[in-house]
């Protein structure tokens, strides 16, 4: 039995907390990414695309007695089928607190050509064995290699 639910996930830009109110501000929601590159005719790929961004989700549980931990995975699978990066953070929700934010900050992206790439987002909790999936976000890139070839 979960003790943790997903409510959402969502990739953006970046967010900001307000620390008055603890409201979460969200900016710039993605959904495409287009890359405009230079790419030289012996490039290998994947390529790593320097970008900045985060993905966010909400938790909830219904019985804040105890302490509830559980780890927190993100895959990113290309569009090709290929699992790239993965990144985990652990996630811990203290008494009595009922509802959590996590953010996951991410810097770059590697991608192999254009199209949709899956983030999962899987969740771990302590006596588990295994990690769950509770959301896929979709992000679509757009690979522009038609620029003028850098010089090496």
């Amino acid at each position: 039995m979960r003790m943790i639910k997903h409510a959402w996930s969502l990739l953006c830009r970046k967010t900001i907390i307000d620390k008055e109110t603890n409201n979460l501000s969200i900016i710039d929601i993605l959904e495409q990414v287009q890359v405009n590159a230079s790419v030289p005719s012996n490039a290998v790929f994947p390529v790593k695309v320097p970008i900045s961004y985060e993905l966010v989700s909400m938790w909830t549980r219904e019985h804040a007695s105890d302490e509830a931990k559980a780890e927190i995975e993100i895959k990113i699978t290309g569009p090709d089928g290929i699992v790239g990066t993965t990144h985990s953070k652990e996630l811990v929700f203290p008494m009595p607190i009922q509802r959590m934010r996590s953010r996951i900050r991410i810097s770059g992206i590697e991608i192999t050509n254009s199209g949709v790439y899956e983030f999962t987002v899987g969740i771990k909790e302590e006596k588990s064995h295994s990690f769950t999936t509770v959301a896929t976000i979709p992000l679509s890139v757009i690979l522009n290699k038609n620029l003028p070839k850098s010089v090496n």
